[in-house]
Protein backbone atom coordinates (compact mmCIF):
# COMPACT_ATOMS: atom_id res chain seq x y z
CA UNK A 1 0.00 0.00 0.00
CA UNK A 2 2.52 2.77 0.96
CA UNK A 3 4.53 1.98 -2.40
CA UNK A 4 2.60 0.00 -5.33
CA UNK A 5 5.72 -0.34 -7.52
CA UNK A 6 7.50 -2.48 -4.85
CA UNK A 7 8.29 -5.41 -6.85
CA UNK A 8 9.74 -7.50 -3.81
CA UNK A 9 5.92 -6.90 -1.99
CA UNK A 10 4.15 -8.22 -4.71
CA UNK A 11 6.54 -10.80 -4.72
CA UNK A 12 5.89 -11.71 -1.10
CA UNK A 13 1.98 -11.17 -1.49
CA UNK A 14 1.73 -13.49 -4.91
CA UNK A 15 3.67 -16.02 -3.12
CA UNK A 16 1.00 -15.71 0.12
CA UNK A 17 -1.80 -15.91 -1.94
CA UNK A 18 -1.16 -17.68 -4.87
CA UNK A 19 1.30 -20.42 -3.61
CA UNK A 20 0.57 -20.79 0.30
CA UNK A 21 -3.15 -20.19 0.16
CA UNK A 22 -4.66 -21.38 -3.29
CA UNK A 23 -1.51 -23.55 -4.87
CA UNK A 24 -1.18 -25.29 -1.13
CA UNK A 25 -3.76 -25.24 1.03
CA UNK A 26 -6.77 -25.33 -0.99
CA UNK A 27 -5.19 -27.56 -3.67
CA UNK A 28 -5.26 -29.70 -0.68
CA UNK A 29 -8.11 -29.54 0.90
CA UNK A 30 -9.45 -29.93 -2.61
CA UNK A 31 -8.44 -33.39 -3.11
CA UNK A 32 -8.90 -34.78 0.19
CA UNK A 33 -12.11 -33.62 0.93
CA UNK A 34 -13.24 -34.45 -2.74
CA UNK A 35 -11.63 -37.73 -2.65
CA UNK A 36 -13.36 -38.75 0.34
CA UNK A 37 -16.75 -37.90 -0.47
CA UNK A 38 -16.32 -39.36 -3.63
CA UNK A 39 -15.09 -42.74 -2.22
CA UNK A 40 -18.39 -42.63 0.45
CA UNK A 41 -20.40 -41.67 -2.59
CA UNK A 42 -21.57 -37.99 -0.58
CA UNK A 43 -22.91 -34.91 -1.75
CA UNK A 44 -22.09 -34.96 -5.38
CA UNK A 45 -23.57 -31.73 -5.89
CA UNK A 46 -21.34 -30.23 -3.63
CA UNK A 47 -18.49 -31.99 -4.95
CA UNK A 48 -19.25 -30.94 -8.39
CA UNK A 49 -19.53 -27.27 -7.89
CA UNK A 50 -16.52 -27.52 -5.62
CA UNK A 51 -14.46 -29.36 -8.80
CA UNK A 52 -15.69 -25.71 -10.79
CA UNK A 53 -13.98 -23.81 -8.01
CA UNK A 54 -10.94 -25.84 -8.21
CA UNK A 55 -10.53 -25.87 -11.65
CA UNK A 56 -10.82 -21.93 -11.44
CA UNK A 57 -8.38 -21.88 -8.69
CA UNK A 58 -5.77 -23.80 -10.62
CA UNK A 59 -5.74 -20.64 -13.36
CA UNK A 60 -4.99 -18.43 -10.17
CA UNK A 61 -1.74 -20.69 -9.17
CA UNK A 62 -0.61 -20.67 -12.83
CA UNK A 63 -0.38 -16.99 -12.64
CA UNK A 64 1.21 -16.89 -9.80
CA UNK A 65 3.55 -19.28 -10.71
CA UNK A 66 4.33 -17.49 -14.13
CA UNK A 67 4.29 -14.11 -12.13
CA UNK A 68 7.03 -15.73 -9.81
CA UNK A 69 9.13 -17.26 -12.59
CA UNK A 70 9.47 -13.79 -14.02
CA UNK A 71 10.45 -12.22 -10.91
CA UNK A 72 12.76 -14.44 -10.31
CA UNK A 73 14.24 -14.99 -13.21
CA UNK A 74 14.51 -10.79 -14.29
CA UNK A 75 16.13 -10.32 -10.15
CA UNK A 76 17.59 -13.84 -8.77
CA UNK A 77 17.18 -11.92 -5.61
CA UNK A 78 13.31 -12.57 -5.63
CA UNK A 79 13.81 -16.01 -4.76
CA UNK A 80 15.44 -14.98 -1.75
CA UNK A 81 12.44 -12.98 -1.11
CA UNK A 82 10.43 -16.37 -2.50
CA UNK A 83 11.66 -18.75 0.45
CA UNK A 84 11.76 -16.37 3.18
CA UNK A 85 8.42 -15.80 2.69
CA UNK A 86 7.71 -20.01 2.44
CA UNK A 87 10.19 -20.05 5.55
CA UNK A 88 7.99 -17.93 7.48
CA UNK A 89 4.97 -19.45 6.97
CA UNK A 90 5.38 -23.08 6.25
CA UNK A 91 5.15 -23.89 10.16
CA UNK A 92 2.15 -22.58 10.33
CA UNK A 93 0.87 -24.32 6.63
CA UNK A 94 1.68 -27.73 8.09
CA UNK A 95 -0.42 -27.05 11.01
CA UNK A 96 -3.57 -26.02 9.10
CA UNK A 97 -3.00 -29.41 7.22
CA UNK A 98 -3.08 -31.28 10.13
CA UNK A 99 -6.06 -33.65 10.52
CA UNK A 100 -8.36 -33.23 13.39
CA UNK A 101 -8.73 -36.36 15.58
CA UNK A 102 -11.51 -38.27 14.92
CA UNK A 103 -14.52 -38.25 17.43
CA UNK A 104 -13.84 -41.25 19.16
CA UNK A 105 -10.40 -40.35 20.00
CA UNK A 106 -8.90 -43.73 17.35
CA UNK A 107 -6.47 -41.59 14.85
CA UNK A 108 -7.53 -39.03 12.52
CA UNK A 109 -10.86 -37.74 11.52
CA UNK A 110 -11.87 -39.31 8.30
CA UNK A 111 -9.41 -41.92 8.60
CA UNK A 112 -6.55 -39.55 6.59
CA UNK A 113 -3.06 -39.99 6.87
CA UNK A 114 -1.43 -37.16 8.40
CA UNK A 115 2.04 -38.03 6.31
CA UNK A 116 0.22 -38.53 3.26
CA UNK A 117 -1.41 -34.93 3.53
CA UNK A 118 1.78 -33.09 4.26
CA UNK A 119 3.22 -34.91 1.24
CA UNK A 120 0.78 -34.26 -1.33
CA UNK A 121 0.89 -30.53 -0.06
CA UNK A 122 4.87 -30.35 0.05
CA UNK A 123 4.83 -31.62 -3.70
CA UNK A 124 2.83 -29.72 -5.08
CA UNK A 125 4.70 -26.96 -3.54
CA UNK A 126 8.07 -27.70 -4.52
CA UNK A 127 7.16 -28.72 -8.04
CA UNK A 128 5.35 -25.10 -8.70
CA UNK A 129 8.79 -24.14 -6.74
CA UNK A 130 11.08 -25.94 -9.33
CA UNK A 131 9.33 -24.10 -11.92
CA UNK A 132 9.68 -20.46 -10.25
CA UNK A 133 13.43 -21.61 -9.93
CA UNK A 134 13.82 -21.80 -6.03
CA UNK A 135 14.09 -24.58 -3.53
CA UNK A 136 13.14 -24.32 -0.24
Amino acid sequence: VADPRDRGAKVEFVTVYHQVIEGTLGVTAFNFISNYLNGHDLLPGFVAGYRRIARDEQRHVAYGTGFLRAAVAEDPGMGERVRATLHTLLPAVAQALEPPASGNGDGPAFGIDPAEVREFALAGLNRRLGLIGVSL
